[in-house]
């Protein structure tokens, strides 16, 4: 890169310094997490409303948080053409369907408990025995 830049910058008697700083790490989804969301979300909406979509060269600060514990990354869809919802992220039109965020906030729930179920299962197995009743 740097000699890329000095080259440029040599064509008008110029001279060029590159300085590269780290940013986030990129976005590394646990793929038993993946499973959970995917799961989850096909269960309350319905398979025809899950897209697996190719991954993209992310880089967020969730990250920090990814590299902590299990997680996954995901997309939730908030177009909606009835309410003007039609602009992507980052874009000063913006508007988001608010609808979609009860949605995603059935999800999260949902797949927080599906994920925390088998803990509580063990656990209730090992101090109540295995027909205890969670309520």
């Amino acid at each position: 890169m740097l000699q890329i830049a000095e080259g440029v910058a040599s064509s008008d008697n110029a001279g060029a310094e590159v300085d590269l700083r780290p940013g986030e790490p990129p976005v590394i989804n646990d793929l038993d997490v993946v499973e959970i969301i995917r799961r989850t979300g096909a269960g309350l909406l319905g398979q025809d409303n899950m897209l697996n979509a190719p991954g993209w060269t992310a880089a967020d600060d969730f990250a920090f948080y990814s590299r902590k514990c299990a997680s996954v990354y995901f997309r939730l869809g908030i177009r909606n053409e009835e309410v003007g919802a039609v602009y992507p992220l980052h874009n000063p039109r913006l508007r988001v369907d608010e609808q979609a965020l009860s949605t995603g906030a059935g999800v999260l729930c949902n797949a927080a408990r599906n994920f925390l179920m088998p803990v509580v299962l063990a656990r209730r197995n090992k101090h109540c025995g295995p027909g205890y009743p969670l309520a």
